[in-house]
C-alpha cells in the first residue's frame, strides 16, 4: 500500500494575493464584487494563494465563473485569518488551497468584497 504524504502548509504572508473564484451574480454591473462572494453559509470561504499557482490553474474547470484577487493583510485586518490547506478532499491536486476562517458578518463580507480587484469577470450564457 502507498503511502499517504502530507505536503507542508507554506506561511502566508501579509502582501500575498488570494484568488476567489465567482459566480456571475457575485459581480455587480458596475464591475465590483458583491459582498456574496465572502458569505459561504456558515463555512470557511476557499482561496488560492496566487504565488503558488496561476489564474489558468485556479480557473481550470470554472471557465464560466469569474476571478478576484485580495491581499491576505486585507483579510486578517477583519480578525480573519488564512490559512493554507493544500490539497483537500475536494481539490486534491491543488496544492494552493487555502481557507479564511472566522465569523464572515455582512459587514466584514462587504468590506472584504471592497477589498477585492476582479481579475476575470464570468461568463453569462
Amino acid at each position: 500500500m502507498a503511502e499517504t504524504i502530507t505536503p507542508e502548509p507554506v506561511i502566508i504572508e501579509p502582501e500575498d494575493q488570494l484568488y476567489r473564484r465567482l459566480n456571475p451574480d457575485q459581480i455587480h454591473d458596475d464591475g465590483t464584487v458583491s459582498r456574496a462572494a465572502f458569505i459561504n453559509r456558515g463555512s470557511d470561504v476557499s482561496v488560492n494563494i496566487a504565488k503558488l499557482t496561476s489564474i489558468e490553474k485556479t480557473m481550470a474547470g470554472y471557465e464560466n465563473q469569474g476571478l478576484t484577487s485580495l491581499r491576505a493583510a486585507d483579510v486578517r485586518a477583519k480578525e480573519l485569518e488564512v490559512v493554507h490547506d493544500p490539497c483537500p478532499e475536494h481539490e486534491p491536486d491543488n496544492f494552493a488551497h487555502a481557507l479564511i476562517t472566522g465569523k464572515i458578518t455582512k459587514g466584514i463580507a462587504r468590506a472584504l468584497a471592497s477589498c477585492s480587484t476582479v481579475i476575470r469577470f464570468a461568463s453569462v450564457e
